[in-house]
Parts: C-alpha cells; sequence; structure tokens
C-alpha cells in the first residue's frame, strides 16, 4: 500500500441492536398478518378453491405479507425494513379501499369478491386491519429510517 492509497475501510455488519429491534418488528407485523386472515380461514377453512373471494384475497395479502417479512429476516437491513413498510403500506390502502366500499355502497349494489356476503362485519374488519397496518408501516418506517441513519453515521 501506497501512502496515496486509504486504508480499506472495514465491512459494515448491521448492529445487534437493530437486528434485535427488527425481530421484534416482524413478530409483531407476523401477529398482524395472522389477524388479518382469521375471517377468512375461519369461512374457507383449509379449501380456497370454494371459498369467497374476498377470503381468497385475504390469504393471498397474508402470504405475500409473510414472504416479505420472511425476506426480511433472511436480509437484517435498514433497506430490507424500508421495503416491507412498502408492502405494509399498499395492504393499509387496498384494506381502506375495501373498508369504503363496505360501508359507503347502497345496501343493493353488489360488491366486488364477494362482500356483499358479509357486508355488515366488513366494514369493522376492514378498518381494523386497516388500522392495524398503518401501525405497522409507521413502526417499519420508524426502525428504518433510525437504522438508516446510524448507518450513515457509521460510514463517516
Amino acid at each position: 500500500m501506497t501512502h496515496d492509497e486509504a486504508p480499506p475501510r472495514p465491512i459494515y455488519r448491521p448492529d445487534a441492536g437493530h437486528v434485535v429491534a427488527m425481530r421484534w418488528l416482524a413478530l409483531m407485523l407476523g401477529g398482524i398478518v395472522v389477524f388479518s386472515m382469521l375471517p377468512a380461514v375461519r369461512v374457507a377453512g383449509l379449501n380456497l378453491e370454494t371459498a369467497p373471494g374476498w377470503a381468497r384475497a385475504a390469504v393471498l395479502i397474508a402470504a405475500l405479507q409473510a414472504l416479505v417479512l420472511l425476506w426480511m429476516l433472511a436480509v437484517p437491513d435498514f433497506s430490507s425494513v424500508w421495503v416491507v413498510m412498502l408492502v405494509f403500506a399498499g395492504v393499509a390502502a387496498v384494506y381502506a379501499l375495501a373498508t369504503s366500499m363496505a360501508l359507503a355502497a347502497p345496501p343493493g349494489k353488489p360488491l366486488p369478491l364477494q362482500l356483499g356476503e358479509v357486508r355488515r362485519t366488513a366494514g369493522t374488519w376492514c378498518g381494523a386491519v386497516l388500522a392495524l397496518n398503518a401501525l405497522g408501516t409507521y413502526l417499519a418506517g420508524r426502525l428504518s429510517t433510525r437504522w438508516q441513519q446510524a448507518a450513515e453515521n457509521w460510514h463517516r
């Protein structure tokens, strides 16, 4: 190494405290995912072929969220937590649409995904899932931002 070359920088390793916080976040978000699909599992059981469209959609969305959570655990970094935040924000938007359709649609108007069959409870359930996904979005965004700031400070 000559005098003009800078010494190599050490490899960045995620802070153990952030990794622990990410695991707790994954556990909490996993609980939200399970909660969001409970009515679908109750109605459909394990047979999605005969399940109403809303139950299939709920299970599909929950499976996507679970896969992203597993990926986040496999790749502990602020960017993977950021992606989880984006996914949960998108799911919150979907449930916001479902909540508004269930609450604002006229009683005689059919709803997509066979939501008309569960119109009375769909608004409340979708609203609860919306609120939990919004909370998960906030927590993931907060952890990701703090982790990114700590990583930037480490590089200085």
